[in-house]
């Protein structure tokens, strides 16, 4: 639109691919770490959801949104005995300049 203040929603679905699984990982005493490639997932999909409002002050567009993200699957097998937190908040400020 044309209006300077605008209010918006968007979403996200990323279908991510890991090329190197040489990571380490901690062990479940917590103390130590192990390399143990066949337990990371080589496939996993992210989402996320923001709410923003846009201002835009000549060319320039300033954005800030409330974001919530997720990982739909754990970044490492079911054998892995340890679990990670899939849910992330946050928040995103974006300045954007339109070039003529």
């Amino acid at each position: 639109g044309r209006k300077r203040l605008q209010m918006g929603v968007a979403a996200t679905v990323q279908p991510t691919y890991l090329l190197n699984r040489n990571n380490y990982l901690i062990t479940t005493d917590y103390k130590n770490y192990t390399s143990a490639p066949s337990l990371v997932r080589r496939w996993n999909v992210n989402t996320g959801a923001e709410a923003f409002v846009s201002y835009k002050v000549g060319s320039t567009k300033i954005q800030l949104a409330p974001q919530f993200r997720y990982q739909l699957l754990s970044s490492y097998t079911d054998q892995y005995p340890i679990k990670e937190y899939l849910m992330e908040y946050g928040a995103k400020l974006t300045i954007s300049k339109t070039i003529k």
